[in-house]
């Protein structure tokens, strides 16, 4: 094997020459491919003169996978080092791969290399090959050229140009870090490995900011002042871990920090340069490193965000209080959202392979790449952003129906069945037809009446199937001829269309429903049967409840005894089926205590022909057709519609107190049945319904120390009146004041037992403040009715069971007005002016006129004047008299009240 380099240089830049005899010669057969070296950084820099001495860089490249999987074999292979480019013709560039070493001395003529055999391994096809590369000589600026390396083996002259370029770089000026800060759970290790940890680059740069090498000799050490917490990954496992030369040869270094236990802790790593390095103005640089510990979660929760679309998802089954998702196998990007939990502290998801199945699995806070997972589950850790919430994708391998995923959010355990977690299960998406119209079967219309019908076409999902063709059939009783009508399905699914109409004599007809589409199979929905009679309304229809039930052929029984009683659902979910009575002439029901939650009245229908009845009922009452104790209020209806076949069941559930009905109708006959409901009472005494209480009147005004009493009152979820009760739990209601008003006794805040009177009532006084102003009463209940059960009924989805969780807080304003002055008696001043006397003063307000007495001095009769002075709002008077010329005493009386003034001398 021998070395050989080629050049000529031209005004500072070398041409590329060919190497002409490898071409040449290469038979048909031979491989001519190419490759591009990645160079290091590349450090040409001098002090004194002198060239610094720096380790090589590092240089690789990947041979073509064009060679076939054949080798270029170490004992056959020679090579040409060519340098095209360089600054300067005083410079050397020097390769050194597979342990060949190979130099071109761009001034000069090339010098034998490694002879034949001289290099340690083969080139391999699809392999990557590294080696070195430096420069000898103080020439700075742009470097390029070809490695050629070629191989006569069996033959055949296979040839590769590796094409190579670098710029070298300066002295060290400065340490870069790739991250400030590195935040971690606080984890243990396990076996001294670390389970959570964080790489971050350490790059030496120069002057103007490129990495650079360091010189032979020079390094950096890595020190934690405390290390038994946070560490770094070394041969030791300590700090302080020492960075050579050698791990700085292309400027970069990765430090591995980790959490070393689950103690919480914050240090300061710090990066000191060694050798030459602060001769060159090289500082240390630092980071902060911390651990946190898991937040106090209780508000976990893990819900599915993509796919999110509703006919790619649907709600699955979920193993306890998990949430549970049902996803198309289409479907392999799974994105789950775990919110609430502590911003700042730690967290730990588990990414939980129920099935078997190759994934992916990254998050959006701390963990960038993708933790590939085989067959087993994958654990992520990290700290929680400000937003309190973790983005979790999840990327499956192909999967089939029956696989499934889930997060575990809770920091804790690896299942997935908490409240905080999720799963998805897959289904392959099926097609079926349905039918809405009829919405029941048996159906009843007249005679030779045309039978309107529509549905869709639709997959699991929801999505719809357009341009399906729908046939409906049916089958007639008495036997004929069947029925027949297509459709063809919108772009929505939908279908529509009318039955032609059934002779006059058929008494039913069973109408089924499929439908076609290429590539398509498409399940046919269930048969509607249509009953047909003269009327279109039932011969007869009887119903069946508790007690007295009109059953009778129809007849109604007169005088009804009982009734059906049942209890409101105050929890706002239904419970059984009641079995207990209210007897109408006593008022009284013999309840065994309800100690079923018996809230459904069952209501069993039967009608000839087999009719749909609708069910509606007064206010407060709802339906349902199902009585299983799972029925929530937000889920109850106020009309339902089912076939009177007698098999078919109504319940009727009341959300008011006292007499509740139901009407029953199909066509023109309607049937109405009555039940009483009532509130649960333990005991007869705790009041379980107890959800609420309001408070009469909401603003009072009172005089000042002027007694109030307000009126508090017990209500249901509903808004009914609870009475002869006392709230579950030692439940109270204190009632505090602020401002200018007092609850009696009198103080500022007073407790009274949660028990009410037959009218559902308790009083409590309140007192006006001696001084006006403002005050407010603020009542607040206490114990698990009023508090934490305290809820009212929305008949909606939002709540717990269709009940909003309330306050159980009810405020009172006081207003206290400034108190009215009031007079025993007129008072009287008196003003002499030019031979006048102006009288002045304050009558008693609202009574009569002013009358002034006169009696001269040393007299004891007073006499009346005749005139009096009118008494101006809001009780001034002002009048005039001549002065008399002598002294007198003057006094003042109110009409009708008796009270005279003080007495005033008027001297002559």
């Amino acid at each position: 094997m021998s070395i050989k380099t080629t050049k000529r240089l031209a005004l500072g830049v070398i041409a590329s020459l060919v190497f002409a005899p490898l071409v040449a010669i290469a038979p048909a057969s031979a491989l001519t491919a190419s490759a591009t070296a990645t160079v290091g950084a590349v450090r040409v820099s001098t002090t004194a003169g002198v060239q610094d001495a720096v380790p090589a860089a590092a240089f690789s490249f990947t041979m073509p996978d064009a060679l076939a999987g054949d080798d270029m074999i170490d004992a056959g292979t020679s090579a040409v080092l060519t340098v095209t480019t360089a600054p300067s013709a005083t410079a050397d560039v020097t390769i050194v791969v597979n342990g060949g070493t190979l130099t071109d001395d761009v001034a000069a003529a090339p010098t034998a290399g490694v002879s034949a055999g001289g290099f340690n391994g083969d080139f391999t096809e699809n392999v990557a090959v590294t080696g070195t590369i430096k420069v000898t000589g103080t020439a700075t600026g742009t470097y390029a050229g070809t490695l050629v390396i070629s191989d006569a083996t069996n033959s055949e002259t296979d040839a590769i140009t590796v094409n190579w370029s670098f710029t070298t770089t300066g002295a060290p000026a400065s340490i870069s870090l790739s991250s400030a800060t590195v935040d971690l759970p606080a984890v243990d290790d396990n076996g001294g490995n670390f389970v959570v940890s964080k790489s971050v680059t350490v790059s030496v740069l120069d002057a103007a900011g490129n990495v650079t090498q360091v010189g032979s000799g020079d390094s950096i050490a890595a020190t934690i002042a405390d290390n038994t917490n946070i560490n770094f990954t070394n041969a030791s496992g300590t700090s302080p871990l020492t960075i050579s030369d050698s791990d700085l040869s292309d400027g970069t270094h990765a430090v591995v920090i980790g959490s070393e236990s689950a103690t919480p802790d914050s240090e300061t790593v710090t990066f000191t340069p060694a050798g030459v390095l602060p001769s060159l103005g090289v500082a240390a640089k630092t980071l902060a490193a911390k651990t946190v510990g898991y937040g106090v979660e209780t508000s976990v929760a893990t819900t599915l965000t993509t796919p999110s679309a509703t006919n790619l998802v649907k709600a699955g089954t979920a193993a306890v209080d998990e949430s549970a998702y049902t996803v198309d196998t289409s479907v392999k990007t799974l994105v789950f959202k775990v919110a609430g939990y502590v911003p700042g502290a730690a967290y730990k998801i588990t990414v939980d392979q129920v099935t078997d199945n190759n994934f992916t699995v990254k998050d959006d806070t701390s963990n960038t790449t993708a933790n590939a997972a085989d067959n087993a589950n994958v654990t992520l850790y990290g700290v929680v952003g400000a937003t309190g919430a973790v983005n979790v994708t999840v990327v499956m391998a192909a999967v089939t129906a029956g696989d499934t995923i889930g997060i575990g959010g809770n920091n804790a355990d690896s299942d997935i069945t908490d409240a905080s977690d999720s799963k998805v299960t897959y289904t392959a998406a099926t097609y079926s037809v349905t039918v809405a119209t009829p919405s029941v079967s048996p159906y009843l219309l007249a005679n030779s009446t045309p039978v309107a019908m529509a549905g869709k076409v639709a997959d699991t999902y929801g999505n719809p199937v357009s341009g399906a063709v729908v046939t409906v059939t049916g089958t007639v009783t008495p036997a004929g001829t069947a029925l027949t009508a297509t459709a063809t399905t919108a772009a929505d699914g939908a279908w529509s269309l009318t039955m032609p109409a059934s002779a006059a004599t058929t008494t039913s007809v069973s109408y089924v429903a499929a439908a076609v589409k290429t590539g398509l199979s498409v399940s046919a929905a269930s048969a509607i049967v249509v009953n047909f009679n003269a009327s279109g309304s039932p011969d007869t229809l009887t119903y069946t409840m508790i007690g007295d039930s009109d059953s009778a052929a129809g007849t109604a029984l007169d005088p009804i005894t009982t009734y059906p009683a049942s209890l409101v659902p105050y929890t706002g979910v239904t419970g059984a089926i009641s079995d207990e009575l209210y007897t109408v002439s006593t008022g009284a029901f013999d309840s065994d205590g309800f100690n079923a939650q018996e809230t459904c009245v069952l209501l069993t229908a039967t009608s000839s022909p087999v009719a749909q009845l609708v069910f509606t009922g007064s206010a407060g009452v709802k339906f349902s057709t199902t009585c299983a104790g799972t029925e929530t209020v937000a889920t109850l209806k106020d009309t339902i519609t089912i076939a009177a076949s007698g098999s078919n069941a109504a319940y009727a559930i009341a959300t008011k107190v006292g007499a509740n009905t139901v009407t029953m109708k199909s066509g023109t006959t309607t049937k109405t049945a009555t039940f009483y409901a009532y509130n649960y009472k333990t005991a007869g005494s705790a009041g379980d319904a107890v959800r609420n209480f309001t408070v009469s009147p909401t603003s009072l005004s009172l005089k000042p120390g002027q007694f109030g009493v307000l009126t508090i009152t017990a209500t249901d979820a509903f808004g009914n009146v609870v009475k002869s009760v006392t709230a579950g739990n030692g439940g109270t209601i204190t009632a505090t004041a602020a401002g200018q008003v007092l609850v009696e006794g009198p103080t500022l805040s007073k407790a009274v037992s949660a028990a009410w009177d037959a009218n559902g009532q308790i009083m409590i006084g309140v007192i006006g403040s001696q001084t006006s102003g403002t005050g407010t009463i603020t009542l607040k209940g206490t114990g698990v009715q009023l508090a934490a059960a305290a809820g009212a009924a929305t008949s909606s989805t939002a709540g717990t069971n269709g009940l909003t969780a309330a306050t159980g807080t009810s405020t009172v304003n006081v207003t206290v007005p400034a108190a009215e002055i009031v007079y025993d008696k007129p008072t009287l001043q008196v003003t002499k002016v030019d031979g006048k006397i102006l009288l002045s003063g304050t009558a008693v307000e609202g009574e009569g006129d002013i009358i002034v007495y006169l009696k001269k001095v040393g007299t004891t009769k007073w006499v009346e004047q005749a005139a009096t002075i009118e008494v101006a709002a809001p009780g001034d008077f002002n009048g005039l008299r001549k002065a008399p010329k002598f002294n007198v005493l003057v006094r003042v009386k109110q009409e009708g009240t008796g009270l005279f003034s003080n007495q005033v001398v008027i001297r002559k």
